[in-house]
């Protein structure tokens, strides 16, 4: 209880509100209705409670600050999974660039009383023209971290030559998981009605497609043709026909937009939103 105490007060937290949360976090016990026992808890805060989340923050608020003290080193966090991102003109220089930020993390986290599990810790290289000439050997605890061809971060499927194509397939995947479980609700006879499983196409499966397409979308034909071919598979179950029919044919009948035409509309409207332009699109589909 006492290292998120103490970033209260370092924060200058009232001392009515810290006196509140410090009688919220003493005195817990667990009673066992099992065994007919009752024991003390002093350790972590209530699972569920609104005030975890709170705390966390604060600590997690003191690593970041510390690596913006880092030269050339941006930091980020989303709940307990730690990014580190860096960027050197030749490979071989990460050995020592990252030496600091990667003893930052292990004294923040021992001080805090964390465990960070080195084993499930790696890292990914990002070449720029040039290959990649020397791999960097990186520590935690004593432990080397593994180097790995693609990281899958916030549900995007990062590789080296930023490619998307092993996130693409593994969306491809579960998309048609996903279809052939509704095929076991449809057929072309019997069934789901097309305009059920359009709706659901809409609102769940294009959505799941489409989840980061600000980042990993761009107008290659490849990309392009991916997309087509992960929607094709939901064509063919709406239209309810043959295999063989075209996409292009089946886009016709089942109403729907291609989908990279979507991923790119979806793009352009971040773009200029993101760029502070005041527009109003309405989207009357």
């Amino acid at each position: 209880m006492g290292r998120p105490i103490n970033c209260l007060e370092e924060d200058g937290i009232s001392v009515y509100l810290i006196d509140v949360i410090k009688d919220f976090l003493s005195n817990r016990r667990i009673y066992d209705d099992i065994n007919n026992t009752e024991f003390n808890y002093s350790k972590v805060v209530p699972q569920g409670s609104c005030l975890g989340p709170v705390l966390w923050l604060l600590i997690a608020d003191r690593l970041l600050r510390q690596m913006d003290e880092q030269g050339n080193i941006m930091c980020t966090m989303f709940a307990d999974d730690i990014l580190i991102m860096s960027s050197g003109t030749v490979s071989y220089k990460f050995t020592e660039s990252l030496v600091t930020p990667i003893k930052v993390v292990e004294s923040w986290a021992n001080k805090y009383k964390l465990k960070i599990n080195p084993t499930k810790s790696k890292f990914i290289m990002f070449p720029y023209k040039k290959d990649i000439t020397h791999v960097p050997r990186l520590k935690m605890n004593d432990i080397v971290i593994k180097q790995s061809r693609t990281l899958k971060y916030l549900g995007l499927l990062f590789d080296e030559r930023l490619t998307w194509r092993p996130h693409l397939e593994g969306v491809r995947e579960k998309v048609n998981y996903l279809q052939n479980k509704l095929n076991r609700f449809s057929r072309a006879t019997w069934g789901v009605k097309p305009q059920v499983l359009k709706e659901i196409y809409k609102v769940a499966i294009e959505i799941y497609i489409l989840y980061g397409v600000e980042i990993w979308f761009n107008k290659t034909v490849k990309i392009s043709q991916t997309l087509i071919q992960i929607q094709r598979v939901a064509l063919v179950q709406i239209a309810k026909t043959y295999k063989t029919v075209s996409s292009e044919a089946l886009q016709v009948l089942t109403g729907l937009v291609p989908l990279d035409l979507v991923a790119d509309k979806e793009v352009t409207k971040f773009n200029l939103f993101n760029g502070g332009i005041p527009i109003n699109i309405k989207d009357k589909e």
